[in-house]
């Protein structure tokens, strides 16, 4: 339970934050997609949730659209 709250906690700091954030898990899926990323990527969250995330980064800055171009 305690994890879950944990988890319920983080979301909810990051939904309102002023940046783009999002979250993938182990398998690279994203769980976690919050309006910054909504209106940076014009994407609805619930159209990204679930998707596998390919993009990768380097010490560089990356272009948006190479990290929208990466949600399969």
């Amino acid at each position: 339970m305690a994890r879950r709250s944990r988890k319920f906690q983080i979301e909810q700091a990051l939904s309102d934050v002023g940046i783009a954030a999002f979250a993938i898990d182990a398998e690279r899926r994203v769980v976690f997609f919050n309006r910054g990323c909504v209106e940076l990527c014009g994407c609805p969250s619930e159209d990204v949730l679930g998707l596998p995330c390919l993009f990768s980064s380097d010490a560089g800055t990356t272009p948006l659209g190479a990290v929208t171009s990466a949600l399969a």
